[in-house]
């Protein structure tokens, strides 16, 4: 125990002032890799010294080479006269043009240019290239030009080269998609104004040549909904083979289905939503997996078999959302509760595509008496849009969805 004041403080006031902290930058390159900035280390002098120990190996060839060359380079004797003058300027310029070479110690492999307190690693010209340079020496005896050093690129400085560049921030590749024209009939129509914004919510892929008639763009299933619905019947339901789409309109979620390797039989009683379909799922490339059928799902019902039977009649536009509870029975037509008896001639296991507002004692109610339904809402961004009952094998007792 120490008190404050005491010898105790003094000691860790000492303990902290030799407490030293490193900090390590990382610059993040292009290329989505890390590299760490260099520092004054000893991993830094032991590459200083390998550089020094090549430099002297170098100077040594060097000195072994001219030593063994001098008796061959050494010039004849001359008398006195005229030209000894020249032979002792030629001779001057040969031990100045050596000495400078000494000096300089470059290799045709790498120069090192070493300056305080940072290191800057740099590799030399070609060979041809400091010839000229020696010619140019020659020509301009009073002073030495260095060489023109070339930096590698993993010690370049981040910082641009034009000056006037330096407060510009790189440019960002925009992700948005080309603004498309809205087509005439849908311009034509102020209902269909925000459906034409929420095109991709519908179909992810509707740039490449997606159709929809008016009714289909407020009665299509948003494509992540009729996605996680269709996944939901391959887990809850392995076994199944064929779904029937009693209802199909644009394709929306017979697609969906049909993407999981199911099987697929489409009933419309339009024939124009039908060719619809047809054309959206080659867009998609699972027109393979679908049959097309055109005629009255209550009508057709009776002569069908199937494992899993989709129902989303139509809600009668945009104005179910003006109701308070949206009435199955009532507001739905063909009427709701039928529907759902004609399905059931088919398979026990179906799910239910019903507005929001549905009235849920309804929804309950078609189970019978004893009977189990499972009732999912769908949120997308957040937004309660729509509610999926699924009855028979499809119901989820132990909780766990499609992931």
């Amino acid at each position: 125990m120490s008190f404050r004041g005491g010898p105790g403080s003094l000691h860790q006031k000492k303990q902290r002032k030799t407490t030293r902290s490193v900090n390590k930058h990382i610059r993040f390159l292009e290329t989505g890799e890390t590299t760490a900035l260099l520092k004054s280390s000893s991993s830094v002098q032991k590459v200083q010294s390998f550089l020094e120990k090549v430099q002297k190996e170098v100077q040594r060839n060097q000195t072994d080479h001219r030593e063994g060359g001098a008796a061959a380079d050494k010039p004849p004797a001359v008398t006195e006269g005229g030209g000894s003058r020249s032979t002792e300027m030629k001779r001057a310029r040969r031990e100045k043009k050596e000495a400078d070479e000494e000096d300089c110690s470059s290799s045709d492999e790498s120069t090192l240019k070493h300056e305080q307190p940072g290191f800057t690693v740099g590799f030399s010209t070609t060979a041809a290239e400091r010839d000229e340079e020696d010619e140019e020496e020659e020509a301009v005896p009073p002073g030495r030009q260095l060489l023109n050093l070339q930096i590698p690129d993993f010690l370049q400085s981040d910082a641009p080269k034009d000056p006037k560049e330096k407060g510009k921030k790189p440019k960002r590749r925009s992700k948005r998609r080309k603004r498309q024209q809205i087509p005439a009939e849908v311009e034509a129509d102020s209902e269909l104004a925000k459906y034409w914004a929420q095109r991709y919510r519908l179909f992810s892929r509707f740039d490449e040549g997606i159709r929809l008639d008016r009714e289909g763009w407020f009665s299509v299933t948003p494509e992540k909904i009729a996605e996680h619905i269709a996944l939901r019947v391959k887990h809850s339901f392995p076994t199944s083979e064929l779904v029937i789409d009693a209802f199909c309109g644009v394709g929306g979620n017979t697609i969906q289905f049909a993407l999981t390797g199911k099987r697929v039989l489409a009933v419309d009683i339009d024939a124009v939503k039908l060719d619809l379909a047809r054309h959206n799922a080659e867009v998609y490339g699972v027109a393979q997996r679908i049959d097309f059928l055109q005629g009255d799902f209550l009508q057709l019902a009776p002569r069908l078999r199937g494992d899993v039977v989709f129902l989303s009649p139509p809600w009668g536009g945009p104005n179910y959302l003006t109701a308070e509870v949206f009435d199955i029975r009532t507001m739905m037509e063909p009427d709701g509760y039928p529907i759902f008896s004609r399905a059931k001639q088919i398979s026990e296991n179906i799910v239910y595509f019903l507005p929001r507002n549905a009235n849920m004692d309804q929804v309950v109610s078609l189970a019978g008496s004893g009977g189990l339904v499972e009732v999912e809402q769908n949120f997308l961004n957040n937004k309660l849009k729509t509610v999926t009952a699924y009855f028979g094998n499809l119901i989820q007792l132990d909780g766990a969805g499609p992931g």
